[in-house]
């Protein structure tokens, strides 16, 4: 652990903070009790989320205050800004160390507004995969992660405000070792045992989400399901909606899991109908899509988590139509 010793001085020259130690307890994510997991399921309705995805450049803007029904958001980087748990040699710290410091600006912008001070958050993990190809970090690794985000709040900050841990990996390509090892370690940690774990898989990978529920009923508090229409995919809302009012993917139980979504929009939405997208379909489309999920999902809106995509790119977060549609999503 020579290299996490090195960096948590250097934390400790920087913020001043104590760093916190893991509990040698041993702890399996399948020895877990239900009660996260029930509680999970109890406020699944209070969920709504919207998620900010940051990069290096990414500035705060008071436009997020202005997001008056959102009550949690999730900070992760955006696939242009790549976060490993590498040791990087020539910093002579892991590389998620600038990364964990643009959270905590995102953190404190956040806490420190009246509107938002009281809004919970969930903080993404950094990425397993390195130049496209999944290179699972060993533990140590992974428990330094945890010990320097801990490291970066105060206990106020912690306790009231940090929700849980966002699996920024969509895939499950590793036969979930990689998942199910940050599950265990993040709750064998005291600090995070009654934190939640957050995953949001595309639609694509539903035979992985349903191996995890089958294989590990205790990994995920939460599984938000991205469907992926709104940049072209197939038009599978209304087979999400039924997993989600039946708390089964493909037939197998969520159990200890609760099922949610996340709808997709972006600054495509305000644009004249006829401009081409990036991804090849047209504003009209986007806008027919966005309906679609606002009308799908508005029955059961109330009962499981809720989450929106937002990006890095600033006007997908600051335009006013976008924002005034998320709120009347949430409106309730």
């Amino acid at each position: 652990m020579k290299k996490v010793k090195v960096l948590i001085a250097s934390l400790l020259i920087i913020t001043s903070m104590t760093t916190l130690s893991f509990s040698s307890n041993a702890y399996s994510i399948n020895d877990r009790t239900d009660s996260i997991a029930s509680s999970s399921a109890r406020s699944g309705s209070n969920y709504k989320m919207l998620f900010l995805y940051l990069n290096s450049g990414t500035s705060l803007s008071s436009e997020l205050m202005d997001y008056d029904n959102v009550n949690t958001y999730v900070i992760s980087p955006d696939g242009g800004y790549h976060v490993t748990y590498d040791w990087n040699m020539s910093k002579q710290y892991y590389d998620y160390i600038d990364y964990i410091g643009y959270v905590k600006k995102y953190v404190d912008y956040i806490v420190s507004h009246r509107q938002t001070k009281n809004n919970k958050i969930f903080i993404a993990t950094p990425s397993s995969f390195v130049n496209g190809k999944q290179q699972s970090p060993n533990s140590s690794n992974i428990k330094a992660f945890f010990a320097d985000l801990r490291a970066n709040f105060s206990d106020e900050v912690w306790n009231n405000n940090i929700e849980g841990i966002y699996v920024y990996d969509e895939e499950y390509t590793d036969n979930g070792k990689y998942h199910k090892n940050v599950g265990d370690i993040m709750h064998s940690n005291s600090d995070y045992r009654n934190k939640k774990l957050l995953w949001c898989p595309y639609y694509g990978v539903y035979g992985e989400i349903s191996h995890v529920l089958r294989a590990y009923p205790n990994l995920f508090d939460i599984i938000l399901i991205q469907p992926n229409y709104y940049f072209g995919g197939k038009d599978v809302l209304d087979k999400i909606k039924g997993w989600i009012e039946t708390q089964k993917v493909n037939g197998v139980s969520s159990r200890n899991t609760v099922l949610g979504v996340q709808l997709e929009i972006d600054i495509a939405y305000t644009w004249r109908d006829d401009r081409v997208t990036a991804y090849g379909t047209t504003a009209k489309y986007c806008k027919t899509a966005y309906n679609k999920y606002f009308n799908t999902f508005e029955s059961i809106k109330r009962s499981y988590p809720m989450s929106h995509f937002g990006d890095a790119w600033k006007p997908n977060l600051t335009n006013r139509t976008i924002i005034n549609r998320i709120n009347e999503f949430y409106a309730y």
